[in-house]
C-alpha cells in the first residue's frame, strides 16, 4: 500500500471517529433536556359571536329644495348643528351675488376664529397650549390614517385658535382687534355690492344640516316602519331613488331624535333576542364603530323562515355613515369560558378533552366546546358561577394544557 493511500485511509478513519463523537454529544444533550412539549395555560375569555348581516337605516329627514334654479350659497358648514330658525342657505338669482356671499361667509368664519383666539379670553400657560396643539395634531394624523378626513378638517380651526393664542402669549402679535375691524369693514363693503334678490332658507327647529342627499329620504323614513312586514321591507329595498330629490335637493335637516336599524335574520336566531334589551352592532362603513342599540320590535310572517329585528338609537357621530343599506355585524351571543388551542383537543374513551400537566405527570381532562374561532375553542368552565373552581376531571382555570408532544398519554411522567 503506497503512502498516499495510507494517508487517505487515515483521514477517513479520523472523520468517522469525529462524526461518532459529535453524534454522542448530541444524544447526551437530548437526553439531558428531557421530554420536549409545547404547553399553554388555560385562560378565561369572553368572546362575542359577530354575525355578518345587512341593515337598512331609517330616520326622519327634511329635504331642502332649490325651487328657483338660483345659485346656492351655504351659510353653515356641512354637518353643522343649527339652532331653530337659523339661516342655512341663501339662493341668489344673480350668480355674482352668491360669490360675494361666499366671500362674506369666509370673512365671518375668520372673525370667529380671531375672536376665540383672544389671549384675554384664554389661558396664558404656554405649556398647556403646546400640549394642546401637539395632542390635536396627533389626533389629526390618526384620523387621516383612518380615512376620516372630515374630522381632520373640522379640527384645523381649533388648532389655528391655539396657535394664535400662543403667538399672543409670546408677544409675536399685538392682538387681533385691528384685523377684526378690517374684516368687518370689508364685509360691509361686500354687502353693499349685492344687487339682486335672494331667498333665505331657515331651519324650523334645532337640528343638523348636511349638504348631501341620496334620493331615499322619502323611502327609508320612520313612518314606513309603521305596519312594516317582511314583504313590504323587500319592496322598500327594491325602490328606486327619487330623481326629483337628486335634481333639486340642496341639503337636508335631521335632528338628534331616534333613528332605526332594521336587520333581517332567521326566526331561530331572532328567538335569542329579547325585546327592550340593548345589543351591540358594529358598523364597518363607519370605521367599525360599535353602537349599543335597543331592540324595539320583532317582525315575523307565517310564510317566511326569516324575521326582522328593529333596533333604535339616539347616537349620532359626525362621521357616521347613514348609508341606507349597509353591512353590519350583530353580536349574537357572548361566550364565556376557557381558551383552548384546537391542536390540543384529543379524544379518549369517546370523550373530548385535553392532556394537562399535574406537576410532571400527564393527566387527561374533559372539555365541552362552546364556540369555535380561528385556531382555538372556547370551552365550558367546570362551574359557571365560580371561574376559579378547580375540577379534577374537567379542564379548569390555569391548567397547563399540552398542545404538542410525542407519546403523550395518561399517567406518563415527563422528565
Amino acid at each position: 500500500m503506497n503512502l498516499r493511500l495510507k494517508m487517505t485511509m487515515r483521514q477517513f478513519a479520523m472523520s468517522v471517529i469525529a462524526l461518532l463523537i459529535i453524534a454522542y454529544i448530541i444524544l447526551q444533550f437530548v437526553l439531558s433536556v428531557g421530554d420536549i412539549v409545547t404547553t399553554q395555560v388555560a385562560e378565561y375569555v369572553e368572546i362575542a359571536d359577530l354575525v355578518p348581516l345587512e341593515a337598512a337605516i331609517f330616520r326622519d329627514e327634511t329635504v331642502v329644495y332649490n325651487n328657483t334654479n338660483g345659485t346656492v350659497c351655504y351659510l353653515v358648514d356641512d354637518g353643522e348643528k343649527v339652532g331653530a330658525h337659523q339661516a342655512v342657505v341663501d339662493i341668489y338669482d344673480v350668480a355674482d351675488d352668491a360669490g360675494i356671499q361666499t366671500r362674506i361667509k369666509a370673512l365671518r368664519d375668520k372673525i370667529e376664529i380671531l375672536t376665540k383666539s383672544s389671549a384675554a379670553a384664554s389661558t396664558s400657560d404656554l405649556k398647556f397650549l403646546d400640549s394642546g396643539i401637539s395632542a390635536m395634531i396627533m389626533e389629526c394624523v390618526r384620523n387621516t390614517d383612518d380615512g376620516v378626513i372630515s374630522s381632520t378638517l373640522r379640527k384645523k380651526d381649533e388648532i389655528l385658535i391655539y396657535m394664535n393664542r400662543r403667538m399672543a402669549v409670546l408677544k409675536l402679535v399685538e392682538g387681533f382687534d385691528k384685523q377684526i375691524v378690517a374684516m368687518n369693514n370689508e364685509i360691509s363693503r361686500l354687502e353693499s355690492g349685492i344687487k339682486g334678490t335672494k331667498n333665505t332658507i331657515r331651519s324650523n327647529e334645532a337640528s343638523n344640516f348636511v349638504y348631501n342627499v341620496d334620493g331615499y329620504e322619502n323611502v327609508f323614513s320612520i313612518d314606513k316602519l309603521e305596519g312594516l312586514t317582511i314583504r313590504s321591507f323587500d319592496e322598500l329595498l327594491k325602490t328606486e331613488y327619487d330623481n326629483d330629490i337628486l335634481n333639486r335637493g340642496i341639503g337636508k335637516f335631521y335632528n338628534d331624535s331616534t333613528w332605526y336599524s332594521v336587520i333581517r335574520v332567521t326566526k331561530r336566531m331572532a328567538n335569542d333576542f329579547v325585546l327592550g334589551e340593548a345589543y351591540d352592532i358594529v358598523f364597518p362603513y363607519s370605521l367599525d364603530t360599535e353602537l349599543e342599540m335597543k331592540l324595539e320590535k320583532k317582525i315575523t310572517q307565517t310564510d317566511s323562515d326569516d324575521a326582522l329585528l328593529v333596533f333604535s338609537s339616539r347616537t349620532n357621530y359626525p362621521d357616521f355613515s347613514f348609508l341606507r343599506y349597509q353591512p353590519v355585524e350583530l353580536k349574537h351571543k357572548t361566550y364565556k369560558g376557557l381558551s383552548v388551542p384546537k391542536a390540543a383537543i384529543r379524544v379518549k374513551d369517546g370523550k373530548e378533552g385535553v392532556y394537562v400537566l399535574d406537576g410532571n405527570v400527564v393527566k387527561f381532562k374533559e372539555v365541552e366546546i362552546l364556540f369555535e374561532q380561528t385556531g382555538k375553542y372556547v370551552c365550558k368552565l367546570p362551574d359557571d358561577y365560580n371561574v376559579a373552581y378547580i375540577d379534577e376531571e374537567k379542564l379548569s382555570l390555569y391548567d397547563i394544557i399540552i398542545v404538542e408532544g410525542n407519546q403523550i398519554y395518561e399517567g406518563r411522567v415527563l422528565s
